[in-house]
Order: C-alpha cells, then sequence, then structure tokens
C-alpha cells in the first residue's frame, strides 16, 4: 500500500472506521431517537461521523433534511459526509488496483475479507479466480493448460501472455521435430528429403546448410550425367559458401579447368595464353591442348619480318602432327613473305644508297694567275657534276663534265700577234672532265663539313677562236690540291691548279710566256639537287 493510500486511511479512516463496515446500513448499527431534539440529532450524527460511519450519518441527515429541517449545519455536515464518502471510495479503489497488479492471491484474499460489500469485491473474487487460473497453466506449462485458461477466464487479464506462451511452446515443438528430422537427412544424399525439409522448415537455422547440400548433391549428380555447365554452376555455388572437400572438391577442380581452358581457347591474345600455360601443371591433361594453342598463335604473329628463331620457337611448343601441319604452313608463307621482304628492302636499300650517296649538281668555277708581267690569264667554266657519298661520310668524290673558256688579259696598251689592241682575248673553249676526291676532317656543324682533297682535269679543245688559230692544244690534263666546306646541297672549294700539259702549245704576244698558264689558282661552288 502506497504512501498516498495510507494517509488517506491515517486522515479520514481513523480507529473507529477500521473496526466498522464502511457499506454498513445507517440504521443497523446506529438508531437515533425521534424523541431527541434537533441538537441532540445532530450531536449523535456527528459521533458517528467521527467513528467514520459517513454513510450512516449521510442517510441520518438526508431524512432530517427531509422533514423540511432547515439547519445550515445539517447542510454542511451533509457535504463533509459525501466528500469523506467520496474518499473512502479512492482510498479503496487505490487498494483495489494495487491488489490487481500484486497479481498476488494473498492481496486479493485480503482485499475481499477487507471489503466485502464494497462495489469492487466481486471484481476483486473474479480477478482472484482468473489468477488461480492462471497460476495452474503456468505450473502445468503446456499448450493445454493454456488453451484451457483461454476457454475458461471471464477476465481475460493473462489473454496475451497466453497465446505468447502457446506460441512458444509450438515454436519449441516445431523446433525439437526439426532437429528431430535434421539428424535423420543431414547426412544423407536424398536431394527429395533435403527439399522437402526445406518446404516444412522455411525459417530453419539449417537453411544455408541445406542449400549447400543440394547444390553438392545435384552438381555431383549432373558431373557424372555429363551435364558440365549445371555441374560447375551447383558446385561452384556450394563453394562459395564454404570450401567443398573432397569428391566435389575434385569434380570441381576439373571442370574449373575445363572452363578455363574454354576460355583461354577462345582467345587471342598471345599474352593471357602464355600466362595461362606457364601458370599450368605438365600434368594437366589440357597442358598439350595449350601449347598447340601457343605454338598456332605463335605461327599467326610470324611475318616477314621473323626469323628462324621465330620458326623454331613455334615449333618447340607444337604437341601433335595435325598442329605441326598448320604451323608449318603459317612458317611457309612467312618465309615467303620473308624472302618477298628481304628482296624489297635490297631494292628499296640500294635506292636509298643512290638517294643518299649519288647527287646532280651544278658547278661553276674561275681560274687565275696573277702574274705582274702578262696581266691576268681568266679561265672560267661550268657544267654538270656527280657526287658520290654524302657530306657525312669520311671520303666522297665528284666528277663531271664542263664547258670551259680560255681568255687571256695582256699587258694594258700591249697588241696581240696581228697588231691589234686588245684588253681581253678570248682563245678558245674546251670540255673538261674534272674528277675529285675529298676527306672530310672537320665538323664545322650538323650539316657541313670541312674537307681536304685533290683532283685532275681532262680537257679537250673543242672551238679555237679563228684568229688565233694554232694557239690551243689539242687536249689538256691538270691535277690540283684543294680544300672547301661541303654540306647536304652546297659546295665551295679553293684549289691551285697545274697544268701539264698547258692548253697553249704557243704564245699568243711578243711578251706572253705559255708556261705562266700552267699554274693558277681557283675557286669552284657547286649546287646539288
Amino acid at each position: 500500500m502506497n504512501v498516498k493510500v495510507s494517509f488517506l486511511l491515517a486522515t479520514l479512516l481513523t480507529a473507529p472506521l477500521l473496526a466498522s463496515p464502511v457499506n454498513a446500513s445507517p440504521t443497523s448499527s446506529y438508531q437515533i431517537n425521534k424523541g431527541t431534539s434537533v441538537r441532540q440529532r445532530l450531536a449523535q450524527i456527528r459521533a458517528m461521523m467521527n467513528r467514520g460511519n459517513y454513510t450512516a450519518a449521510k442517510a441520518a441527515l438526508k431524512k432530517m433534511m427531509s422533514g423540511n429541517l432547515n439547519s445550515q449545519l445539517a447542510r454542511d455536515m451533509y457535504a463533509e459526509c459525501e466528500t469523506a464518502i467520496e474518499q473512502q471510495q479512492e482510498a479503496i479503489k487505490l487498494e483495489f488496483d494495487e491488489a490487481c497488479e500484486s497479481e498476488s492471491k494473498w492481496e486479493l484474499e485480503s482485499f475481499i475479507r477487507k471489503y466485502p460489500n464494497s462495489q469492487y469485491t466481486q471484481e476483486a473474487r473474479e480477478q482472484l479466480a482468473d489468477l488461480v487460473l492462471w497460476q495452474q497453466a503456468t505450473t502445468l506449462n503446456t499448450i493445454e493448460a493454456y488453451q484451457r485458461y483461454l476457454s475458461k477466464t471471464s477476465v481475460f487479464a493473462y489473454t496475451q501472455a497466453a497465446n505468447t506462451k502457446i506460441k512458444e511452446l509450438k515454436e519449441e515443438e516445431t523446433r525439437k521435430q526439426m532437429e528431430q528430422d535434421w539428424r535423420l537427412i543431414k547426412d544423407a544424399g536424398d536431394e527429395s528429403a533435403l527439399s522437402e525439409f526445406m518446404k516444412k522448415y522455411p525459417q530453419t537455422n539449417y537453411l544455408d546448410q541445406i542449400k549447400k547440400r543440394l547444390n553438392i548433391l545435384r552438381g555431383i549428380r549432373c558431373y557424372k550425367q555429363g551435364d558440365a555447365s549445371s555441374a560447375y554452376s551447383y558446385l561452384s555455388a556450394a563453394n562459395e559458401q564454404e570450401p567443398l572437400t573432397g569428391e566435389a572438391a575434385t569434380y570441381l577442380k576439373e571442370l574449373q579447368a575445363e572452363r578455363d581452358y574454354e576460355e583461354i581457347a577462345e582467345s587471342n591474345d598471345i599474352d593471357r595464353v602464355k600466362y595461362y600455360l606457364n601458370a599450368l601443371s605438365t600434368s594437366s591433361p589440357y597442358y598439350n591442348k595449350a601449347c598447340n594453342l601457343y605454338a598456332i598463335l605463335l605461327a599467326k604473329q610470324l611475318s616477314s619480318s621473323s626469323v628462324d628463331y621465330d620458326y623454331q620457337l613455334a615449333l618447340s611448343y607444337v604437341k601433335d602432327e595435325a598442329t605441326r601441319t598448320v604451323v608449318t604452313s603459317y612458317i611457309n608463307v612467312a618465309k615467303v613473305q620473308r624472302s618477298t621482304y628481304v628482296h624489297r628492302r635490297k631494292v628499296l636499300d640500294r635506292k636509298q644508297w643512290w638517294r643518299t650517296n649519288l647527287q646532280v649538281g651544278i658547278e661553276g668555277d674561275f681560274e687565275t694567275n696573277l702574274s705582274d708581267n702578262i696581266g691576268s690569264d681568266m679561265f672560267y667554266s661550268g657544267g654538270l657534276m656527280i657526287r658520290f657519298g654524302s657530306y657525312q661520310q669520311v671520303v666522297s668524290m665528284t666528277a663531271g663534265a664542263k664547258f670551259r673558256v680560255f681568255m687571256v688579259n695582256p699587258d694594258l696598251g700591249g697588241t696581240n700577234r696581228h697588231g691589234e689592241d686588245e684588253r681581253w682575248n678570248v682563245l678558245g673553249y674546251a670540255v673538261g672532265v674534272p674528277v675529285n676526291v675529298r676527306f672530310n676532317v672537320a665538323r664545322l656543324s650538323t650539316r657541313s663539313r670541312f674537307f681536304i682533297g685533290g683532283g685532275i682535269e681532262f680537257g679537250v679543245t673543242t672551238i679555237e677562236k679563228e684568229k688565233n688559230k694554232g694557239v690551243m692544244n689539242k687536249s689538256y690534263m691538270a691535277y690540283y690540291p684543294q680544300i672547301g666546306v661541303l654540306s647536304p646541297n652546297f659546295e665551295m672549294t679553293l684549289y691551285w691548279k697545274t697544268y701539264a700539259p698547258a692548253p697553249f702549245s704557243k704564245n699568243i704576244t711578243s711578251r706572253g710566256n705559255i708556261y705562266d698558264c700552267k699554274s693558277m689558282i681557283g675557286a669552284s661552288m657547286s649546287i646539288f639537287f
């Protein structure tokens, strides 16, 4: 009983109240003499109130006031009785609620004994009967006991608890039966039994084990029936749950090896096939197949750039005659391509060599002897030149044909042999064939070299001036050292040329000397294309 109830009882239900029934009849225990005065009668009613018998006091006051008694004291006392009765009822309700909530047989019996005539007494008796029925059910703790409680109870205070217990007991029965059924089939190889178990117990904790076991059994069955695809699907699914062992693991390994080879066999990626082959055991049933596949892929890669090593490498992986025939056919094609390629390469190399080492150009030069005695002789020429060797090579050579003009400038005021005063006199024309050999001795830049060398020139007189008939030799020969600069398309040369014999056979002036024309200094410039 809580503090609030105790306080109410202490203040409202005094010791006399606890000794007398709360709901006793107003006249059963307390009789008021009608012959007494109003004051005496009110005093008697107050005494009843002091003893806590507010119900009887309220009834007496109601009876007095029904006789047209006009007393404020009586009305106040009546209101006091009503308030006290209401507070008593609240206290009783609190005791009733506590007795019910205690779920104690003793508390309910005590309440009934204490308040046999209260408005809650019958309900307390029903609660007591319901509690006794529930305790009997919990003592037996069977589905039938709880069902009996539900069928007999009128209060239904423990309906939810009874239904929960029934559900738990049924689940426990189902679990026990499931465990018993599982022990019978877990190690058996019966697919149908496992499937039926899974349908019967869809929420079983063994669902993953059943699925794995079914996948193993189905995988082994499909493997033995030759259905490799289905077998791999079932066994790989079981292996994902937990690594397989025994027969199933062996079958899965074989199926995986077969699938790996089939995947590789469809690939044209030679590096991938090589990686697969290197990782494959020589005892594998797919080793020779993989070697043949790799050999064919190597053979397919053969081309005009392949050499004997490549041919032998492809043949080294061949494991049967059929593959050897295929590989050999590819090799023969590659050899033909190689032969064609080599021939074309030689042709191209020769062309490239000629393009690099043979250039055609034009060249012009002039020569002079700066003799103080006879003035100046000037020889000019121009023509086509061919250069053998590039500017990058150590040795190069030029040769060509040039048209040369021989001019003589006598002393100023002098006369030629015909007595003519002439400053420049063209004696004749010749065609010369120069041949030069040069050696690169220094690199001036990435595209130019400094060279030294020498050359010879053989010439034939082609035209002789009529008035100078007999002056020109029919032919001449000259040799000369030279230095210069050459680049891919340009050359510039300085040389000292000595004619032997000289181009002239006799003097052209009284002071002329044919030997003065035998040593000439000259310069040439060439452009090559």
